[in-house]
């Protein structure tokens, strides 16, 4: 397999997504959230139905079957060109969600570092409670040493989506060659008042992972030779 060195930027595509096409019943926010606590492509593919489950607050980018919330570049370094504050505020039983957030950066030659989610109303305690909430067990987020998290770690070699626990401390990029965390998160927002709950994929990311997972980020060459 070889390492992370493009994303492609997949530009605007067919408006119409699967649940519509399917004659389904409406896609609710509820539903967004309890795909976006699965961190992977799920999440983004619900995006894709017509009518969107968040209504026109979020500016969509769509391409075949998913669409992703429209920022300029979260490889940019720029805090402001990952960031997509919501036209007005989208309430989901209990959570107030203001705003969109991604960031990315590849660090070698530890690897690369991925997050997405959204910016909350609301102490990370409080955030984490209503989302699991709406949430089956084996997604709920934990609470330790102050930190509500999910983790996971896996290893390129293993069978596809095949996740175990537990994933090594939140923020540490994983030293060891072809592993990868993946961790849901709650935890303080640099906006006072806000938290960052945020889907972060962290390690010696692939190309076919990274597509499998978070399909529709922008274009960026990385530093480091791909292999």
């Amino acid at each position: 397999m070889r390492t992370l060195v493009f994303i492609a930027f997949l530009a605007v595509g067919s408006p119409v997504g699967p649940a519509f096409a399917a004659g389904l019943k409406a896609l609710s926010p509820v539903d967004a959230m309890q795909k976006f606590a699965r961190c992977d492509a799920s999440f983004f593919a619900l995006l894709a139905a017509d009518p969107a489950p968040f209504g026109s607050a979020i500016e969509l980018t769509r391409k075949g079957p998913h669409a992703t919330p429209k920022v300029r570049n979260p490889w940019a370094g720029v805090r402001q060109d990952g960031v997509q504050e919501f036209a007005r505020p989208i309430e989901v039983d209990g959570l107030r969600l203001l705003a969109w957030r991604e960031d990315a950066a590849a660090v070698p030659p530890l690897g690369t570092f991925i997050r997405w989610g959204f910016e909350v109303e609301g102490k990370p305690e409080r955030v984490a409670v209503r989302l699991n909430r709406l949430l089956p067990l084996r997604l709920k987020l934990s609470s330790r040493d102050g930190a509500w998290t999910r983790g996971e770690a896996r290893n390129n070699r293993d069978p596809a989506n095949e996740w175990k626990l537990p994933a090594m401390p939140l923020g540490v990029l994983p030293k060891r060659p072809n592993t990868v965390d993946r961790v849901l998160a709650a935890e303080r927002s640099e906006e006072p008042g806000r938290t960052r709950l945020y889907c972060t994929l962290q390690g010696d990311i692939t190309l076919e992972l990274l597509g499998s997972l978070r399909p529709l980020l922008p274009e960026m060459r990385q530093q480091g030779s791909p292999r």
